[in-house]
């Protein structure tokens, strides 16, 4: 639990936000300061003194500036701000999704947030296909496969031969598709280009990985694609990682003819 002096060091923070930024921006006397913010005298004396008794800021050579846990303080408070304001871009991405889902917190903050478009919701899955300019091999497990989608993948992992693709899906999620558009399935299960899976999904949302260096996840309503969520960093990619390893080596794979595509055995 924080002891009083960091809970002292928070608040006197948030309290004096504005005076700190001035500081930290460019030291400078205090009758600058008045020149920028908009303070009178007296507040900005009680800021500078606030400031002062954290150990947030000092007077050296005509001007207030950070001390170094000032520095290293507002560096920290700034990236908390930052973090914050991410989570309430993914809130109404993620809202319908259950308490006990596994998406980590490391993919959705900071994570680079699409929202779809009432009228064409798949537009924007675009976001995942303009990654795919410079990746080898794409891992998708969702539990729902667009016809938009499905053309997508048959456009350009065999005619135009750009990834390799990995896909995972539910197997009455194939059967569907395989009811409905044989002729891509068959031209799927074919491909040198794809490895395809059919098994049980332990999450509700699509998870996409770019060469294990980017992380994709498309979240669903009950009548399409709410939208979708991007990150590169270490932690989302290593959850991604063992999220997707765990569903692919419990499930089935589907041949052409009994045999298996190399796309797995390149992992």
């Amino acid at each position: 639990m924080p002891s009083n002096s960091e809970n002292d060091l928070a608040l006197v923070l948030h309290k004096r936000e504005n005076c700190m930024d001035e500081i930290i921006e460019r030291p400078r006397p205090k009758n600058k300061l008045e020149d920028t913010l908009p303070y009178s005298r007296s507040t900005l004396d009680r800021a500078i003194q606030d400031l002062c008794d954290a150990n947030l800021i000092k007077y050296s050579n005509g001007r207030w500036k950070p001390t170094l846990l000032g520095e290293h303080t507002h560096k920290i408070y700034c990236e908390y701000l930052d973090q914050l304001n991410s989570l309430a871009d993914v809130a109404s991405l993620i809202k319908g999704l259950p308490v006990d889902s596994p998406i980590s917190g490391d993919v959705i903050t900071n994570a680079s947030t699409y929202k779809s478009e009432g009228s064409a919701p798949d537009l924007v899955l675009d976001v995942l296909f303009d990654r795919i300019n410079d990746t080898n091999i794409v891992c998708v497990a969702t539990p729902i496969i667009t016809l938009s989608l499905l053309e997508k993948f048959r456009k350009q992992v065999i005619e135009e031969n750009k990834y390799s693709l990995e896909l995972i899906i539910p197997d009455n999620v194939f059967r569907k598709i395989n009811s409905s558009r044989s002729n891509d399935t068959s031209l799927l299960i074919k491909s040198d280009n794809v490895s395809l899976f059919r098994h049980s999904l332990p999450f509700e949302f699509g998870l996409w990985l770019f060469d294990n260096s980017t992380v994709g996840v498309v979240i669903f309503t009950n009548h399409g694609i709410r939208g979708v969520l991007l990150n590169d960093s270490t932690e989302s990619i290593s959850w991604a990682k063992d999220q997707y390893e765990t569903v692919v080596q419990a499930a089935d794979p589907i041949f052409s003819r009994g045999v298996p595509s190399p796309i797995r055995q390149q992992h």
